[in-house]
């Protein structure tokens, strides 16, 4: 039990990193969510026919990507190996034309362009993202922020109060002491964590709380 909830916990997380990663190489090119779907659109012979929506883009930029088609790593791949020839298509559409040709492909640190595999290992976190496009190590507001809103969001699916709600948290959770203060303070007084550690297994006591009333009901 304890090991799939941790190994449902990496997925998770593996599945946050990659959204991160894209969104990071989304406003690198300086594309809005739409750019992928209008390109594959305009060129379908660079995507041998495959799709990335918006709606697609969004979900996984959300972390919210439950079970995508391999042909969705395949469409990032041949987007990813047009930017890196420059072969983008045949897009009569100007605006969009230079909008896709300012794009950079994402790369391993050796400056191989990723494939669909590696995409897809990203995603269930089998790889790291480049180092180009990894999220800071740590921070503090921003983290702490993120989960006061996913906390908040739970409490009130739940309907109960903030309170009843962190007292069941640590119920079904291992949190020790001194992270189970951390987190008290972070979601109910607005400060922030100091460190890294008490943020990720507030977490993981949040997931398995909603885990467990997702469960019950």
């Amino acid at each position: 039990m304890a090991q799939d909830v941790a190994a449902d916990t990496r997925l998770v997380e593996s599945k946050r990193e990659f959204g991160l990663m894209l969104r990071r190489w989304r406003v690198r090119n300086g594309w809005s969510g739409k750019i992928p779907g209008l390109w594959a659109k305009a060129a379908p012979d660079v995507f041998q026919g495959q799709q990335v929506s918006s709606a697609t883009w969004t979900g996984f930029e959300n972390g919210k990507a439950q079970a995508p088609a391999p042909e969705t790593f395949l469409a990032l791949a041949c987007m990813n190996k047009a930017l890196a020839s420059g072969e983008i298509g045949a897009i009569t559409d100007r605006q969009l034309r230079d909008r896709v040709a300012a794009g950079k492909p994402i790369c391993h640190d050796d400056g191989t362009p990723w494939e669909a595999g590696d995409f897809f290992d990203c995603f269930i976190g089998a790889i790291s993202p480049p180092k180009a496009l990894q999220v800071p190590e740590f921070d503090a507001s921003a983290e702490s922020e993120r989960i006061r809103v996913e906390f908040t969001r739970a409490v009130a699916n739940q309907n109960i109060g903030k309170v009843a709600a962190l007292f069941a948290m640590f119920q079904c959770s291992d949190l020790d002491v001194e992270a189970a203060n951390a987190a008290e303070q972070v979601l109910l007084c607005h400060e922030t964590f100091t460190r890294k550690e008490h943020a990720a297994k507030a977490w993981n006591a949040l997931r398995q709380w909603t885990g467990s009333r997702a469960t019950a009901a």
